[in-house]
């Protein structure tokens, strides 16, 4: 992907559909990198780490609805063609 003189993701460059699925993912983590720790957080109950005790209710709610490990189990679920497709987003990410 190329930038302007701002920063802002101009157009990507033509590769194998493969790579471009990682490429995409390391742009958009570029540009999202706290949004994305932020909800992994929330989903795993771990907002009080970074923001202190006045999210502990919050994390408690989201423990007990067991997102992370929902997550995980939707993965180990997922067929081996997207598995392979998600894997190359989360590594570009």
């Amino acid at each position: 992907m190329e930038r302007d003189k701002l920063g802002r993701a101009t157009h990507p460059r033509l590769a194998p559909w493969k790579m471009q699925w990682k490429r995409k993912a390391t742009w958009w983590a570029q540009d999202r990198l706290w949004q994305m720790d932020l909800l992994r957080r929330a989903s795993r109950g771990q907002l009080s780490e970074i923001l202190g005790p006045g999210t502990l209710k919050i994390d408690m709610d989201f423990r007990n609805l067991n997102f992370g490990r929902a997550a995980e189990r939707e993965l180990q679920e997922m067929n081996p063609e997207s598995r392979k497709a998600s894997g190359r987003r989360m590594r570009g990410a």
